[in-house]
């Protein structure tokens, strides 16, 4: 009875907001009467997040009797920060399982943060050839932002916007390792071997490129200024050059599959001077966008799995999963081409699962998508 009379205020309030305004006082004394108190049961959300080092979460607190109070239990400890007040969580810099509490005037409620590792901190590429004086960027991803950018060890120069390492070869034959520094720390290297005169070579000289993606190209040793080109043999359809940046190989619209292009590379006697060549492989596009999110069917044992299909060749897609934090991802489910969304049922509802997924066409695949993570419900 008392659950049935509390399902009667919503619609009892909202007649009571339509009265002139002589019933306020109606109103005021029916509030007065069952208590406002009673009207929303304090709570918090979300119960149990999962983010990864470094990043945010916020915490809402609502009924109850304000105002509230966030602190991470026990205070003091290695469990990250939170603001008191607008209730937004940093996590630290280690993974773990963490305690949020929040205070109303009279109680106190409790969620659970579980903290997962970062994506790990890689410069790329992780090696170069370049002539002397020459350039090429390299870029910054994964761990925790900002970077910072340095020459470790050996000649050149360098400046640096947002995640990008603008790289000058010195004048003279060297060898340069490069180092990017994340926000907490990590590292990661590359090396960059800088040429003078020598055999013309190109480089990459095999590589795989993404279904509509594109890869830049450059020369060593011989006689520069370099040309770039696709082998007069090669079939229509093999891509094309960018006709501005010199080396920069687009694939759009190029078919999927193993020696799809052959960019070759020329000195500057294009008629009779030496030759490098490079062999372009395609494969299919990856998905993008993957999302996971526990569905209620009743059980609280499945995960909900959507991501977008980009592209146009693929024969199957591979799922995989781990399971928690420190789990090792295994094939989950090989699905069939065109497929935007898979349902993980049987699970556990205290257990973090993470997914990812690529297109598969034979035996070429695409790079794995993002990683996308949820408990069931």
């Amino acid at each position: 009875m008392k659950n049935n009379f509390k399902n009667m205020l919503v619609p009892i309030f909202i007649i009571f907001a339509f009265l002139s305004c002589d019933d306020f006082s109606l109103e005021e004394q029916f509030l007065a009467d069952i208590g406002t108190d009673t009207l929303i049961e304090f709570s918090i959300q979300p119960i149990r997040p999962a983010v990864r080092i470094g990043d945010t979460v916020n915490f809402i607190a609502f009924g109850g009797s304000g105002p509230y109070f966030f602190e991470v239990y026990p205070p003091g400890g290695v469990g990250g920060t939170i603001d008191p007040v607008s209730g937004t969580y940093r996590a630290p810099t280690h993974p773990g399982v963490y305690t949020i509490r929040v205070w109303d005037a009279s109680d106190f409620l409790e969620a659970v943060v579980t903290v997962i590792p970062p994506v790990a901190l890689e410069i790329w590429p992780r090696s170069h050839t370049l002539t002397a004086e020459g350039q090429y960027t390299f870029s910054a991803y994964g761990g925790i932002p900002p970077y910072s950018f340095s020459i470790f060890s050996g000649g050149g120069t360098y400046y640096v916007v947002d995640s990008y390492m603008y790289f000058t070869a010195p004048n003279y034959g060297d060898e340069s390792r490069l180092r990017v520094t994340d926000n907490v720390g990590a590292v990661s290297d590359a090396l960059v071997f800088t040429v003078t005169g020598g055999p013309l070579s190109i480089s990459p000289s095999v590589v795989s490129v993404s279904e509509n993606g594109s890869v830049l190209f450059s020369g060593s040793g011989g006689t520069p200024p370099y040309t770039f080109s696709i082998r007069p043999d090669q079939p229509p359809g093999a891509g094309s050059l960018d006709p501005v940046i010199n080396g920069l190989y687009n694939a759009i619209n190029a078919p999927v599959g193993n020696d799809a292009a052959v960019i070759r590379l020329s000195e500057k006697d294009v008629e009779n001077g030496d030759k490098a060549e490079a062999v372009v492989t395609i494969v299919p596009a990856a998905p993008t966008n993957l999302a996971a999110d526990g569905v209620s069917p009743g059980d609280n044992t499945t995960i909900r799995l959507t991501w977008k299909d980009n592209s146009s060749y693929e024969s199957a897609y591979s799922l995989e999963r781990k399971d928690g934090v420190y789990g090792v991802f295994s094939a989950l489910v090989s699905l069939p081409p065109d497929t935007e969304m898979f349902e993980d049922t049987g699970l556990s509802p205290v257990e973090l699962y993470i997914y990812r997924i690529r297109a598969e066409t034979g035996t070429l695949f695409s790079a794995w998508s993002n990683e996308a993570y949820d408990f069931a419900k």
